[in-house]
């Protein structure tokens, strides 16, 4: 990482979401062995934050060019091969969550008219499925982010 690099919005909130989900698990351990309560709900909000915590790092690793991918053979292209193969790639990402944004927000509406409950804790289950259609947008803006600043570059 380069020292003088800032954080971005989603690494702040990624840092935040992994942190409650530490806390809720430790705090669920001690419940468990220590008081013998087991409490349901520690873990239907872990699996909230978890589902949050994937989709928003989603667009991250686009943006920091850290997902998975060919580079062991992308890397012995020459250059000009590789940049095709880097916005081949993109492109395919920006279709892939572009679809995952529309079907996502469709699963939401879903959700949201058949009033879905979560079992613990009775939330609305869009709260938690709200995530798919999020992180898919903040991965388009930033896969076009890129492609705008490859273009003046």
């Amino acid at each position: 990482m380069e020292a003088n690099r800032r954080l971005s919005l989603e690494e702040y909130v990624l840092a935040i979401l992994l942190m409650l989900m530490v806390a809720l698990n430790f705090t669920g351990i001690l419940c468990r062995y220590w008081l013998h309560l087991s409490l349901s709900w520690i873990e239907e909000i872990q699996l909230g934050l978890f589902v949050w915590v994937v989709f928003l790092a989603a667009g991250l690793t686009i943006t920091r060019n850290i997902h998975l991918g060919f580079s062991a053979l992308v890397d012995r292209l020459p250059s000009r091969l590789q940049m095709a193969f880097q916005v081949a790639g993109r492109l395919f990402f920006l279709f892939f969550f572009a679809l995952l944004a529309w079907f996502g927000s469709r699963m939401v509406l879903n959700e949201i008219i058949s009033d879905q409950r979560t079992p613990a804790l009775g939330w609305p289950e869009w709260m938690i499925g709200a995530a798919v259609p999020v992180g898919a947008a903040v991965a388009v803006v930033r896969i076009v982010h890129w492609f705008v600043h490859r273009g003046r570059s």
